[in-house]
């Protein structure tokens, strides 16, 4: 990773935001923002309602959906960074049967 890369994230992701919310209860709510991933073989999923900024890092991620708001997703193929702008209620590009790790989010 570049240092200009890590600067961005960086400021973009902070380590402890305090505006962001904890994981909330995953439940049928059309505004939250929903990551599923895959550990030891079983499927997980994990949760945010208006949460700002939020620093992940999650390995095994098979899909990401983006809540009510627009969300800046960071994640990676592990070939290099990706970096996109999800509209509500949409998810991300992920592809195929793989996973992918996600560096973090910003809700805007």
């Amino acid at each position: 990773m570049s240092v200009l890369t890590a600067a961005a994230l960086t400021a973009v992701l902070p380590a402890a935001p305090a505006f962001a919310t904890e994981e909330v209860d995953c439940g049928t709510a059309a505004d939250l923002v929903k990551v599923t991933y895959s550990q030891n073989g079983a499927e997980h999923t994990r949760c945010w309602k208006d949460p700002g900024s939020v620093s992940l890092n999650q390995e095994g991620v098979t899909s990401f959906s983006s809540g009510a708001e627009e969300v800046v997703l960071f994640w990676t193929t592990g070939q290099g960074w990706k970096v996109d702008v999800l509209e509500p209620h949409t998810s991300a590009p992920f592809t195929g049967a793989d996973t992918y790790r996600v560096f973090g989010f910003h809700v805007r």
